[in-house]
């Protein structure tokens, strides 16, 4: 059937297979063929004879076109195993004719489960008291006709399952034969559920949906296609480090003979997490915690995330985890992916007694690739079901929020959050309203405090405030400026490390000698505030705290 589907849209032929799978009502009809992905790929080109299954195998795979075009002769069990088949999930049998799908850790939207009833000569009451059960979860309803689908419909305690699909023989077959039929039942199901709910962007903690990790390509292929080693990733909070650090655990899970272990490390205690993870006792001590790493078969490769903190300790009580660390990877047992901000990366600069100054190599992580900004912004979308009216906004937004992930997933995720449940449409004015709300605010009120330090904040602070109206500066104006304050000293190394630290943070970006804004909506809310009036209290309040330093 395959090759008869070939002849038909490659050389126009046409015959009684073709007949059988557009117009047989019991096999893969109702949807039209022209609309299917793969047919849509075939007729933009012409392809030789022995390509056409590159496109078509799939129907023929396993006797798969067999399966699905006899499925309405299969039992429900074997029903409901080829729908969960299809869309990688597993089934779990409740009772007659109802199951349970737990749906794959990588499924499009966020729903971990659905259930499937399937109608088959059911007492409508009886129904209504198995279901009514289960109102808060996803139901997929299958009917076998039409007559059976308007009965539901009609039916006012079916009305009450808000999270009720009835599934009728064209959208199953259009399930069953769909490229992507995980996709297809996502969108299937955001018809009903709340999309605040589904939505599929994670604003908070790291991308753990591997469908939705885009982009940071170039990195992963320098750490994982190379001889084992340790980095140092740095960057701006939220900019998507730890998103990146699961991501390289994923690939390196696939070597089998390195061991592969990922941590957190938000209160700066490490001994404990470390010994935790290796399985040993937790009140382990750092020399036995070696002597385990020593003494094993195995490589391992430690990707630990927010290690400011525990840098910061490090250097309190003189490096001695992070010398025990470097000696484990000097001897080929241990390699560690370190990932952090400020701390980190000062001490890799600007500390010439740390050791973690020559521990592995720098790796700085900004914007996103224009294409992963793209998808991101789009295949979490059409999972719901729903379009961009005009192509055009998609760069918009992109380039006003400065290729920045967390900014693009936080406006994408707030425009879903606001559609009314009954449009699929996103405009322009969608667009704005998320740009400007205080979802996107907030993000930026973090800037203030990118230090610890107040002193080297204040800084921050004047560098932002004196040039956010400039369109492009150099630190001569951030020189000339600090003069004009009449304070005793700010020295031309802290102007220097601030301007780093800007531009470590994603705020900033060094052309040459210029500088520049990396996010014109920063720039642009920043703008709206009284500039002068700030800063008079600023300078004021810096001559009262540092006119004496």
């Amino acid at each position: 059937i395959g090759y008869s589907i070939y002849n038909f849209f490659h050389l126009g032929k046409f015959d009684k297979n073709i007949t059988k799978i557009m117009n047989e009502p019991s096999k893969i009809n109702d949807m039209p063929l022209y609309k299917f992905p793969y047919y849509q790929k075939f007729l933009k080109r012409r392809l030789p004879k022995d390509e056409y299954n590159l496109y078509f195998g799939y129907f023929l795979e396993n006797n798969d076109l067999d399966r699905i075009s006899k499925f309405f002769e299969l039992t429900t069990d074997e029903k409901c195993n080829l729908i969960a088949e299809k869309v990688k999930g597993k089934v779990n049998k409740l009772e007659d004719n109802f199951f349970e799908i737990t749906l794959n850790k990588n499924f499009e939207i966020k729903v971990k489960k659905i259930l499937c009833y399937f109608a088959k000569d059911s007492d409508i009451e009886q129904l209504y008291k198995i279901l009514e059960k289960k109102r808060d979860e996803p139901i997929l309803l299958l009917v076998n006709n039409e007559k059976e689908e308007n009965m539901f419909k009609e039916n006012h305690k079916f009305k009450t399952l808000k999270y009720m699909i009835i599934i009728n023989q064209k959208i199953l077959k259009i399930l069953l034969v769909q490229e992507n039929q995980s996709l297809t039942l996502s969108q299937i199901l955001s018809s009903k559920l709340d999309r605040k709910i589904i939505s599929p962007y994670n604003i908070k903690g790291g991308v753990k949906n591997e469908s939705y990790f885009f982009g940071r390509e170039d990195i992963i292929h320098h750490i994982t296609n190379r001889e084992l080693s340790s980095y140092l990733i740095v960057g701006a909070r939220q900019i998507g480090k730890t998103s990146l650090l699961m991501a390289l655990e994923r690939e390196f899970k696939l070597k089998k003979e390195l061991e592969t272990v990922y941590m957190t490390l938000s209160s700066g205690h490490i001994i404990r997490r470390l010994a935790s993870r290796l399985g040993i006792d937790k009140n382990s001590t750092l020399e036995e915690i070696e002597e385990y790493i020593l003494d094993s078969d195995k490589t391992y490769l430690f990707l630990i995330d927010e290690v400011d903190g525990f840098i910061k300790r490090e250097k309190e009580n003189h490096y001695k985890i992070l010398d025990t660390f470097r000696s484990l990877s000097q001897e080929g047992k241990a390699y560690f992916i370190m990932a952090g901000f400020w701390e980190l990366y000062h001490q890799a600069i600007y500390d010439y007694q740390s050791p973690i100054k020559n521990f592995g190599e720098i790796i700085t992580i900004d914007k996103l690739e224009e294409d992963a900004c793209y998808k991101l912004l789009v295949q979490p979308v059409i999972a719901l079901n729903i379009v961009y009216k005009n192509q055009e906004d998609i760069p918009k937004i992109i380039n006003s929020l400065g290729h920045r992930a967390n900014l693009i997933a936080t406006v994408a995720n707030k425009i879903i959050g606001d559609l009314e449940p009954y449009r699929f449409e996103i405009d322009s004015k969608d667009i704005e309203k998320a740009l400007l709300s205080r979802e996107i605010m907030e993000n930026f009120n973090s800037w203030e405090n990118l230090s610890n330090d107040d002193f080297k904040s204040d800084i921050d602070k004047f560098i932002i405030y004196s040039t956010i109206t400039l369109d492009s500066f150099r630190i001569r104006e951030i020189i000339d400026f600090f003069k004009k304050l009449e304070v005793d000293k700010v020295a031309i190394d802290e102007i220097k490390e601030s301007l780093d630290r800007l531009e470590l943070s994603y705020i900033l970006k060094r052309t040459e000698q210029n500088y520049t804004y990396t996010i014109p909506l920063f720039q642009r809310y920043l703008q709206r505030e009284d500039i002068e009036a700030i800063m008079r209290e600023k300078i004021d309040e810096f001559r009262r705290k540092y006119g004496e330093r």
